[in-house]
């Protein structure tokens, strides 16, 4: 047989099963893109249609169908409607057919009985295939379906016997479609398209693990919903098994393209008979072809006999360019490099013609797809040394994998090539154990950088590297550099990064001149630079890689290039130029659109990568949009990752005060519990989030403990655990003044480790600064505010020279001089609230600024500033413009939450309580007065009586009230002393009148 007629008969099987119409579309595109193989299907369905054709060129499937179908007809006209639709079976309606499959037909049907809204999928016997064994057979798999419970398997429902005493039931109905349209539909890469054979294993070890046999594993039956997820449907023929059963079960419908030989030949099945159903599908999701050319007759015509399954690169030989397409690939050649090696020796065995040489069990067949995926050595392959070589050298950290074969092929000549294969033997054994240390102790999911929970302890780490450096490795610098380079990546992601820059640089030396082919080495380097603070070196490394694989044009040349590529950016970054990182990262989002379907990971880091640097810009908008971005081409994938994107969100939208803060926070806080567990720093951080969001109320313990989680998984001089202590020293201190220790000794982590210029540092310095300013008047020393303006004008400065916005620090400044009522610096305000505001424009996108409240706080705290210089009537003029822009909130209070509606409400109080000091000293204390009450009973209402506002309004009430005088009890200077005492002598010069007024009120 010639290969355009295999090519046309493997097409004819699913194009016969086909609706016209759908034939007619899928015909009219074949014509268009390969005329040949287009005339062979047509003649061959042509044939059919007459009937002219040898059993030996009908699919199986059909085959079998007609004869079951001519024996059991009964005269009934196939275009008939059908009986059953519109009428009730139990609860539930009828209302149109799903499929017909060998022995059931399948229904969509609704609850019918006025208790609740449910939508089914209810199977009953084919009316005109009923007999004593389906009615047996359908009874049994109701039976079955009750003992699965599983995600991944549509569930029974309910069940029943119809007015003739035949068995139905009903299963949740599953809103997908069959996987490979699923996946042709999408342009679904290949390691997706094994993603969902993964699921597909796993909802069928659930069943063989309760003794259940599917029996007709089939595209159809596999059904993907719109979220990504496998759902397995139609255990239509599904029976029992046991290891030690002999007599065979009969098969009473089949799928026979998808059926194993012994269950053709002997209607023998077992778990190994559903694997190579499974093995089948896997051929057909992955290359588009049957295992072998004439798979669809075997069952049928013994004068067929077929060879050996092939492997799927051999299949691929004359198959047109788009089945490469519509795997993500540009040619056939890259999608035969892609399925050659594992994973096609992993399909092969799935389809062994024996069972004996089949996987021993699905799950043995879903482990070797995960080494696959994970690029580790699967089973099947472990004692061939230079092909675990080849599998340790290629496996990469990085989520964007850099992979090339580092081996070379092997020179001419006996003498050369026998060294080389002892050298190569060598270094496969000390690969080998290097392998076998990192599996047993930090385990496959860290090496391969794939897993869910890329985080160790450090006294694992620690115990790793005892052990790494006592294998005999002396003669083998590449495993070993390899194994020191791994070590570091872990060492810095849990924040160690001092030792994880000497094991980085310990791996550079080790390889001396060897060459580094697949980047892992430099790019480990370079990260590790970066993380230091050595940026300059960062960006010279990477620069250098990057001129290196220039004109690699190639996936995994483009691969490279996003790595090192966004190496540059984050020393960029670090050096100060940050106009040009954020160039670095566009250009490198913009070349990762180029990307084949299936790099969605990559895709994710990029975007998040990207945000983080637009959210450091105060450039919201930007980095609002890649974070979401981010979560959606993740979440299916990897939920660490999505939720990593998450917590970005959560950041960038307390910084706006944006009021869904709170609710996207306790949504982190809850994924990270579950995709991590509760004792992870990652939940621990979310915890600190989620109490962020809740300011002030929080629940102070359960932060501490937080707080305590991450100081034991990083220890107690890491920057993460510096940042944490730093965030929520608030929250976790007895007092004020424990607060500002903490805060101190944040801060000297972050200046010990990684310097004065790192944006952690910068957090810490206003952190520091902010808890300073917010001590009581009884609390506070002269030396506190001159520290905490010093640390703002640092912070102020340094971020300045790195074009980063400074928009807090400003407000923070522009406060304390506020508070502290320090005239002699006001030559500065007018500069500081013009250069925040338009840091403040810039980050919101807002040209007007009207709805931004951190725009507003610059406007208020100008007021204050102009009332402080003696613009008092001016200033009174813009606090009652920001009263105005609040009308319907002070008409109409409610209690605030979270942070946003807390700051608009002190901002609300705080210019009534100027506008109350301004009528105070202009003579109208009745007004004064007014102003007070007002700013009480709507602070009361929407922060509490035990607010700071609350008790600071009240008691310039009740001093006004009892003694005349305009003065606050609490501490909370929101002016200072000496302002305050001249608004009073300002009002002594109204006279007694006034004063009497005051008091008869």
């Amino acid at each position: 047989m010639s290969g355009l007629a295999a090519r046309a008969l493997a097409l004819f099987d699913e194009y016969v099963e086909w609706s016209p119409a759908r034939r007619k579309r899928a015909l009219a595109e074949l014509a268009t893109r390969d005329p040949a193989l287009h005339k062979a299907l047509s003649a061959l369905l042509e044939s059919d249609a007459s009937d002219r054709r040898s059993v030996l060129d009908k699919p199986a499937a059909n085959v079998v169908a007609n004869k079951q179908q001519s024996a059991t007809r009964d005269g009934r006209d196939d275009d008939a409607p059908d009986p059953r639709i519109g009428t009730r079976l139990g609860a539930w309606r009828v209302r149109r057919l799903i499929a017909n499959g060998g022995m059931g037909t399948v229904y969509e049907a609704h609850r019918d009985d006025a208790q609740y809204r449910q939508r089914v999928a209810l199977k009953c016997i084919r009316a005109e295939l009923i007999s004593p064994a389906l009615v047996d057979a359908l009874r049994d798999e109701r039976n079955l379906l009750a003992r699965l419970d599983h995600p991944g398997i549509a569930t029974l429902l309910d069940g029943g016997v119809d007015d003739g005493g035949h068995p139905w039931f009903a299963m949740r109905f599953v809103d997908g479609i069959p996987i490979d349209t699923w996946c042709d539909e999408r342009r679904i890469g290949i390691s997706e398209r094994v993603s969902l054979l993964l699921q597909a294993c796993e909802a069928l070890a659930h069943a063989h693990a309760q003794g259940i046999l599917h029996q007709d594993i089939k595209p159809s039956n596999l059904l993907v919903t719109p979220e990504g997820r496998v759902q397995m449907v139609d255990f239509g023929i599904a029976s029992t098994f046991s290891l030690h059963e002999t007599d065979p079960q009969p098969c009473l419908a089949l799928s026979a393209d998808y059926c194993a030989p012994e269950a053709h030949d002997r209607g023998t099945n077992g778990p190994g008979s559903d694997l190579y159903s499974l093995g089948v599908l896997g051929y057909r999701l992955l290359c588009g072809q049957w295992p072998t050319p004439l798979h669809g007759v075997r069952s049928i015509a013994p004068l067929a006999q077929l060879s050996e399954p092939l492997p799927m690169p051999a299949l691929l030989d004359d198959v047109p360019e788009s089945t490469a397409s519509a795997r993500g690939l540009r040619t056939r050649a890259a999608l035969r490099r892609t399925l050659s090696g594992d994973l096609s020796a992993i399909m092969l065995k799935a389809v062994a013609s024996k069972p004996q040489e089949r996987y021993a069990s699905v799950n043995e067949f879903a482990a070797d797809l995960r080494r696959w995926r994970s690029r580790l050595p699967i089973s099947i392959r472990e004692d061939e040394g230079l092909y675990r070589l080849g599998k340790f050298l290629r496996r990469n950290l990085l989520v964007v994998a850099v992979t090339t074969l580092m081996l070379g092929a092997l020179t001419a000549g006996v003498g050369i090539a026998w060294q080389q294969h002892n050298a190569a033997v060598r270094e496969a054994n000390a690969t080998m154990l290097v392998n076998q240390l990192f599996a047993s102790t930090l385990g496959t999911a860290t090496l391969s950088g794939l897993g869910s929970t890329p985080f160790s302890s450090s006294e694992l780490l620690e115990r790793t590297e005892r052990e790494l450096r006592q294998l005999p490795l002396s003669e083998h610098p590449a495993a070993l550099a390899r194994g020191l380079a791994t070590l570091a990546r872990s060492h810095a992601l849990l924040g160690k990064y001092r030792h994880a820059a000497e094991l980085a640089d310990e791996a550079h030396r080790t390889m001396g001149d060897l060459p580094d082919k697949d980047g892992f080495i430099s790019a480990t380097r370079i990260s590790m630079l970066n993380n230091h603070g050595d940026n300059a070196e960062a960006a010279k490394l990477a620069r250098d890689r990057l001129r290196e694989i220039e004109g690699e044009d190639d996936e995994q040349g483009l691969l490279m290039r996003l790595t090192f590529g966004t190496e540059l950016a984050k020393a960029q970054w670090g050096l100060g130029q940050t106009t040009d990182a954020i160039e670095t990262i566009n250009g490198l989002v913009e070349q990762a659109s180029a990307l084949p379907p299936g790099h969605d990971e990559q895709i994710a880091e990029l975007l998040i990568a990207r945000s983080d640097l637009l959210s450091q810009m105060w450039r919201y908008p930007g980095a609002e949009a890649d974070a979401r971005k981010a979560m959606s081409l993740a979440r299916p994938l990897n939920p660490v990752l999505s939720d990593n994107a998450l917590e970005l969100l959560v950041a960038i939208l307390g910084s706006q005060y944006d009021p869904d803060t709170h609710k996207y926070a306790m949504e982190l806080k809850q994924r990270r519990q579950a995709s991590l567990g509760a004792s992870h720093p990652q939940t621990a951080k979310a915890t600190i989030y989620a109490a962020w969001t809740q300011y002030p109320r929080v629940d102070a313990d359960s932060v501490r403990q937080a707080l305590e989680q991450i100081r034991v998984a990083y220890g107690d001089d890491n920057p993460q655990y510096a940042d944490a202590l730093s965030s929520s020293a608030w929250a976790v201190a007895h007092d004020r003044r424990e607060s500002i220790e903490l805060g101190r000794q944040s801060l000297s982590i972050q200046q010990r480790v990684l310097g004065d210029k790192a944006a952690w540092t910068m957090i810490a310095k206003a952190n520091l600064a902010n808890s300073l300013i917010a001590l009581d008047r009884d609390e506070r020393h002269p030396e506190d505010i001159e520290e905490a303006i010093r640390l703002l004008w640092e912070t102020i400065q340094a971020k300045q020279n790195a074009g980063i916005p400074a928009p807090i620090e400003r407000q923070l400044l522009l406060k304390t001089m506020v508070n502290e009522g320090d005239t002699s610096k006001l030559s500065q305000v007018d500069a500081l609230i013009e250069r925040g505001r338009q840091e403040t424009l810039e980050s919101t996108g807002d040209q007007d600024g009207e709805d931004s409240l951190r725009l507003q706080i610059f406007d208020q705290l100008g007021a204050r500033l102009r009332y402080l210089a003696g613009e008092r009537e001016k200033a009174d003029a813009l606090f009652a413009a920001i009263i105005e822009k609040y009308r319907d909130l002070l008409e109409h209070p409610t209690r605030a939450v979270p942070s946003q509606a807390q700051t608009t409400s002190l901002m609300i109080t705080q210019s009534l309580l100027y506008r109350a000091l301004y009528a105070f000293e202009s003579c109208h204390p009745d007004l004064a007065k007014g102003f007070l009450q007002q700013g009480y009973a709507f602070s009361q209402s929407t922060l509490g009586d035990e607010d700071n506002a609350t008790r600071t309004i009240k008691s310039y009430l009740d001093n006004m009230n009892d003694h005349g005088l305009m003065v606050d009890d609490t501490g909370a200077l929101w002016i200072s002393v000496s302002e305050n005492q001249a608004v009073n002598e300002r009002a002594a010069a109204c006279g007694n009148a006034a004063f009497a007024s005051s008091e008869s009120h």
